[in-house]
């Protein structure tokens, strides 16, 4: 794949999941969603390719510092608290979501979308009851989003997921 169709394409992806216009990211407007957008167009990028922080910076006419300081932001947006949930819930959600979208598209444009079924291992501590559902999706985590979005966990908690 060509790095400027992939990265064009990560840009539309973020974009539309955060109802942004894409001329919108190089401006030099601070408005919250666009400047979670580029956070998020940023750390995919240095996490999943060998950009330098000169190369990402240049993607919307910005400095080094501006992405060492956003992908800085977005790892602790990302990572979890102490309670096991992520520190900015809604960032993280969005950009699981991007994520995902990424997938299918990448998956698709290689022609190798792969449906596997996943068991899933929940419990529940004030029951002490288990629940193993089998869910029929692409990956590991698409299994796991199916299964909580349809059934709306409260308090179970998943221990084990494998591919069958």
């Amino acid at each position: 794949m060509k790095k400027d169709l992939s990265v064009n394409i990560i840009c539309a992806v973020f974009c539309k999941v955060n109802s942004t216009n894409l001329l919108d990211l190089y401006t030099r407007s601070r408005e919250r969603r666009i400047v979670e957008t580029r956070r998020m167009i940023w750390g995919y990028l240095r996490e999943n390719t060998p950009m330098t922080l000169n190369e990402l910076a240049e993607l919307f006419n910005r400095d080094h510092c501006s992405v060492i300081h956003s992908v800085s932001k977005h790892r602790v947006a990302i990572s979890l608290s102490t309670k096991g949930a992520p520190y900015d819930l809604d960032y993280s959600k969005k950009y699981m979501d991007a994520i995902s979208e990424i997938r299918i598209l990448t998956d698709e444009m290689l022609g190798k979308l792969i449906y596997r079924d996943y068991l899933l291992r929940y419990h529940c501590p004030t029951t002490l009851e288990f629940t193993f559902p089998v869910v029929h999706a692409t990956s590991l985590r698409e299994a796991i989003e199916q299964y909580e979005l349809y059934n709306p966990i409260t308090d179970e908690e998943l221990i084990a997921a494998e591919a069958l």
